[in-house]
């Protein structure tokens, strides 16, 4: 006998994705409250920041997505992203006040001789050999998770690659979410090693 997934509420289908992995039942939670997240944050951000909003409400579908194991049963679906997205919303505030003054600070100190040494070919090297590293990472990660880090590093927006792909934004983010904590379990893991 199958449920349909439709009829059930936001904490149960998470009760339900937590236990089984079921990815529908996370998806439908996105769909259910994606308009509600875009409508508070609408509010609740000065037009300067709008451009962000896409952001906020990925990166707190993909922290409820993170958070999953340690999230009680007794909570609200709704109210939990609601506060993840008023707190990321504070973050990138306080972050971006904080690049201005940063960005004033270094502008005045950097001096055109200053800029052209910023431009060392042994620094662009370091940065290629960096970029090679993640590359053979990346190669590494099954290949739905290679296309969405891909797609994502190409500057793709979630919905654009999920498009693409022809799959939902929420199975989009699901991979891409599944590809970074695999990267930064091969980058902890080389880190140990080298170390020890």
């Amino acid at each position: 006998m199958s449920t349909d997934l439709s009829k059930l509420s936001d904490e149960k289908l998470f009760h339900l994705y937590k236990t089984t992995g079921n990815d529908a039942c996370f998806e439908i939670i996105y769909h259910r409250r994606e308009n509600c997240l875009r409508r508070f944050l609408l509010k609740f951000l000065l037009p300067k920041y709008h451009e962000h909003i896409d952001d906020l409400i990925q990166t707190a579908f993909a922290d409820l997505h993170r958070f999953s194991p340690v999230i009680g049963s007794n909570f609200s679906v709704n109210g939990w992203l609601l506060q993840a997205a008023e707190m990321l919303s504070r973050m990138l505030i306080r972050d971006s006040k904080a690049q201005k003054r940063f960005t004033g600070v270094a502008e005045a100190q950097v001096s055109d001789s200053d800029r052209m040494t910023l431009e060392d070919p042994a620094e662009e090297a370091a940065r290629q050999e960096i970029a090679d590293k993640v590359r053979a990472m990346v190669d590494l990660l099954p290949s739905l998770e290679q296309e969405a880090i891909y797609l994502t590093l190409e500057g793709y927006s979630r919905r654009e690659a999920a498009t693409k792909l022809g799959v939902t934004p929420g199975v989009f983010q699901c991979r891409l979410q599944r590809a970074m904590l695999a990267l930064q379990g091969m980058t902890s893991t080389r880190l140990e090693a080298a170390i020890a």
